[in-house]
């Protein structure tokens, strides 16, 4: 479609993910691990597979993957969501490397939570959390030209939250 409609592709933010499952780890049911890592892990692994072909084509581009907090700080009973968000910090820093040469960046953002309507529904309006404006703008720089020499990296946004 990007092709079609735009003449090609020089961005791919990987912004799908979701919260499946809180718990102790031995409690984790299979379906919830598959469910876990389709949502938060493959998606990025096949938007990105699919996407890089047509980056290489334009002769490179930038993708952003989103990660989580959890895969740089632990998180009590969230042992399958942080799985499948270290795996995608794992394939962001992957792809980095495999496709430096070609000028594609990679990197992920890996946001604490996120004030939204359900994080504040389910935890008070008075915790402290990540402006959605703090990850835009994160995610934007990351894939602007201004961050040409950044690749491979992981990085946090915290707000106010920690």
């Amino acid at each position: 479609m990007a092709q079609a409609q735009f003449g090609g592709l020089d961005v791919v933010v990987n912004v799908a993910g979701g919260f499946f499952s809180y718990g102790p780890f031995t409690e984790v049911k299979p379906e919830i691990l598959d469910r876990e890592l389709s949502v938060n892990f493959k998606t990025a692994f096949y938007m990105c597979q699919a996407a890089v072909p047509l980056l290489l084509t334009r002769g490179g581009g930038a993708i952003v993957n989103f990660a989580s907090i959890a895969v740089v700080r632990s998180l009590m009973h969230m042992s399958a969501y942080s799985a499948a968000k270290s795996a995608v910090a794992g394939l962001t820093r992957e792809l980095a490397r495999e496709y430096r040469d070609a000028n594609i960046r990679v990197n992920a953002v890996a946001p604490a939570t996120v004030r939204t309507a359900d994080n504040v529904a389910q935890m008070g309006d008075t915790q402290p959390l990540v402006e959605l404006e703090e990850v835009v703008n994160t995610v934007l720089f990351l894939a602007s030209d201004e961050a040409s020499a950044i690749t491979g990296q992981i990085v946090p946004i915290t707000g106010k939250a920690y």
